[in-house]
């Protein structure tokens, strides 16, 4: 079980950032005008389909902090 805590507790540190990046997100789409082109929509998935991959595949997560 010790050997697991370090795993767990980066895990754990790698959801709450994305949770802080994905909620940064959507704050900024919805102060975007009515007039959001398709490439910021485009923008958005691609982050968050990031973020999903990196907890996935269990990688460092990357991001501005």
């Amino acid at each position: 079980m010790d050997t697991e805590l370090p795993f767990l507790s980066s895990l754990e540190d790698k959801v709450k950032n994305a949770i802080v990046e994905i909620k940064r997100l959507r704050a900024n789409e919805t102060t975007v005008s009515t007039s959001l082109n398709n490439s910021s929509n485009d923008d958005l998935k691609i982050s968050i389909k990031k973020i999903i991959d990196l907890i996935e595949n269990n990688e460092h997560f990357i991001g501005d902090k």
